[in-house]
C-alpha cells in the first residue's frame, strides 16, 4: 500500500475534523503563518474557508468579524486549463490583507490580491475581487463601495427608530402586551 495517499487521507481527516469546525482553527492558521489580530469573531468554523496555502500572503487586522460562509483564497487554479492549453505552468496568487474594524456579512468571498481598508462592512453574500477603501459599505457581486461609513451611519440612525418602533408594535400585535426592557 502507498504510504503517501494515507497520511494524506490521515492529515485530511485530522484538519477537517479535528481543526477545522473547532476553537483550534484560528491557532491552526497562526502556526501555519497566517497573520492574525486580536479580537477576530469567527462564525461557523465548520464554513469558514481560509487559504492557507500561502500563508504569508495573509493578513486579517484586530475586531474583524468573519461570519458564517467565509472565504479567503490567495490564489486559484485556472493554471490548470493553461497548462492543458499552452504546455506551461502560469501562477496565479496575490496577498490578501484585511484591516482594523472591519464585518463580513455572511457568504462572502475575499479573492487574490485585494486590500479592505479599516472600518469597513462587506455586505451579505458578496465577492470581494477589487481592493476597497477604508472607512467603506461594499456589497454585490462583484463588491462595489455603495457609500462611506458616515453615510450609512447616518441613514441607520434615521432607520432605526422606525424599526424598533415597528418591532415594539409587533410585539403589542403578537403577544399582547408591551415590551420589556432588559
Amino acid at each position: 500500500m502507498n504510504k503517501i495517499p494515507f497520511f494524506l487521507r490521515l492529515f485530511n481527516a485530522v484538519y477537517f475534523r479535528l481543526v477545522r469546525g473547532t476553537l483550534f482553527f484560528p491557532k491552526f492558521l497562526s502556526y501555519k503563518g497566517v497573520k492574525l489580530g486580536e479580537r477576530i469573531w469567527w462564525g461557523d468554523f465548520k464554513t469558514i474557508s481560509i487559504d492557507f496555502s500561502r500563508p504569508s500572503s495573509v493578513e486579517i487586522g484586530s475586531d474583524v468579524r468573519i461570519n458564517t460562509g467565509f472565504t479567503l483564497m490567495t490564489h486559484d487554479a485556472s493554471n490548470m486549463v493553461l497548462r492543458k492549453l499552452f504546455n506551461d505552468f502560469v501562477c496565479s496568487s496575490g496577498k490578501v490583507k484585511i484591516g482594523n474594524n472591519v464585518y463580513f456579512g455572511r457568504w462572502c468571498t475575499v479573492l487574490k490580491g485585494v486590500e479592505i481598508g479599516d472600518n469597513c462592512i462587506i455586505g451579505y453574500g458578496s465577492i470581494v475581487t477589487k481592493s476597497i477603501p477604508a472607512n467603506s459599505v461594499a456589497i454585490g457581486r462583484p463588491a462595489k463601495v455603495i457609500c462611506t461609513i458616515e453615510e450609512y451611519y447616518k441613514k441607520r440612525k434615521e432607520q432605526s427608530v422606525q424599526e424598533a418602533l415597528d418591532y415594539a408594535a409587533s410585539i403589542q400585535e403578537r403577544f399582547n402586551r408591551k415590551p420589556h426592557i432588559p
